[in-house]
């Protein structure tokens, strides 16, 4: 098996590069991919993943920074909310559509495993 093995397409290579340095964002990405329309405070996103939610939250705020997530008051908190261009939401259905290959998923898990010893 090479290790060092990337999907031939740059596109998802350059968006997983790019947004995806844990699985907690890999998670989280996905949760809003297929739930587009959800709002949720970072601990209650964190219990939908199974994920501790000081990393959750973490998350959250660089999807903010980055404008993949808006973040409002509500009246539980501060809540999140997917809020993405055209552009990006065709980036996130690629990587989306990507874990329906298992060679391809495979691929991805061993570049997140890479850029996580480094």
């Amino acid at each position: 098996m090479n290790l060092n093995w990337r999907p031939k397409d740059e596109a998802l290579n350059d968006f997983v590069d790019s947004n995806i340095d844990s699985f907690v964002t890999w998670d989280l990405l996905l949760f809003f991919h297929f739930n587009p329309n959800v709002s949720d405070t970072a601990e209650g996103l964190a219990g939908r993943l199974g994920r501790p939610a000081s990393e959750v939250a973490l998350a959250l705020e660089r999807f903010c920074g980055d404008g993949w997530v808006q973040r409002c008051e509500g009246g539980s908190g501060q809540l999140y909310r997917l809020a993405l261009s055209d552009e990006m939401r065709q980036n996130l259905a690629r990587f989306a559509h990507a874990q329906e290959d298992r060679e391809l998923r495979l691929g991805l898990i061993r570049s997140i495993l890479q850029k996580n010893r480094q």
